[in-house]
């Protein structure tokens, strides 16, 4: 899906385009009012449900349609050795690292979040999150890389603004 306009609106709905050209209507919270729309080819997760004589999708998660590649990036990477989109404890062994989706929640509103996950992966730190150090990958990612990894973790943002 794509969506159809820049921005969301406080009607609590949104439209979005299938490939085929057809258009939905999605059910949204009133928190997505004012923010910029996914950009791209987004896959969007919900329960359907009958409103007004129509059935409609309420949103719950949005995800980039290209998720499993840059998810083949990370795991390539070695990012996945340490993060988990979702879940702190992974097979009952705690991850050294947050989930993707507790870094989304916290840039949620920044606007220069993908710098800052950038800058982070090139350089590597320690503190953010706790003792565990991450490692510099500037030396096993590249910088377009780099630029899709960011852009995947951001888009977990969409979990809590949802919810809102």
């Amino acid at each position: 899906m794509t969506f159809v306009a820049d921005k969301f609106d406080n009607s609590g709905t949104a439209q979005v385009k299938a490939d085929d050209g057809t258009v939905v209507s999605l059910l949204v919270g009133k928190g997505v009012a004012g923010r910029e729309t996914p950009k791209g080819k987004t896959d969007v997760f919900g329960v359907v449900v009958k409103s007004g004589g129509d059935w409609k999708l309420v949103a719950a998660r949005f995800l980039p349609a290209n998720r499993k590649a840059v998810q083949e990036l990370a795991t390539k990477a070695t990012c996945m050795t340490c993060h988990n989109p979702d879940a702190r404890v992974v097979a009952g062994t705690p991850l050294l690292g947050p989930p993707y989706r507790e870094v989304a929640a916290k840039y949620r509103n920044d606007p220069d979040a993908a710098s800052k996950l950038i800058a982070q992966m090139k350089t590597g730190g320690q503190g953010k999150w706790g003792q565990v150090p991450m490692p510099p990958l500037a030396a096993v990612v590249q910088p377009d890389d780099m630029q899709k990894l960011a852009d995947w973790i951001l888009g977990y943002r969409w979990d809590t603004i949802l919810a809102e």
